[in-house]
């Protein structure tokens, strides 16, 4: 089956980062998608305007393919609301975080996801030389490298 989205005048790397993202969303999904009640999968990303819409409809997509899967992009400003989810223990199961700030999630939040991305069949040596470090400790993977950022 072909999944069809809204044309777009979004360049191809942007378009490969939302459709990164998605590829990590669909991998948290079937993670989920063994259990029995429908789960619900928060996300939160830095992207507004067209960014945002193509975002949106990818994710109205996924949540109509995966009905016991439902996944609800978090707005506001993600730069406050963030630590402040944080701060009250209920940070996002999935979220792109700028560049400067990923070593304080990276080691303070960020769950250990090696054996999900090894199974997916993600080659982190295809990164740019030195992004696979800016997301990865003692050999464990942490995030996916993300234009100069990760998705956690």
């Amino acid at each position: 089956m072909a999944v069809r989205f809204p044309e777009t005048k979004l360049s191809r790397p942007r378009c490969r980062r939302i459709l990164l993202t998605v590829a990590l969303l669909l991998l948290l999904g079937s993670v989920f998608s063994v259990m029995s009640a429908p789960v619900e999968i928060s996300y939160m990303s830095w992207y507004t305007g067209e960014s945002d819409a193509v975002e949106q409809s990818i994710i109205a997509r996924f949540n109509e393919l995966n009905p016991d899967i439902r996944v609800v992009k978090i707005g506001g400003d993600p730069r406050q609301k963030l630590l402040t989810m944080i701060a009250g223990g209920a940070p996002p199961d999935v979220s792109v975080i700028n560049g400067v700030t990923q070593p304080q999630y990276l080691e303070d939040l960020a769950i250990d996801i090696t054996s999900y991305v090894r199974q997916a069949g993600i080659d982190m040596k295809a990164y740019l030389p030195g992004l696979e470090q800016t997301v990865t400790r003692n050999g464990r993977i942490y995030g996916i490298p993300w234009g100069f950022g990760f998705l956690t």
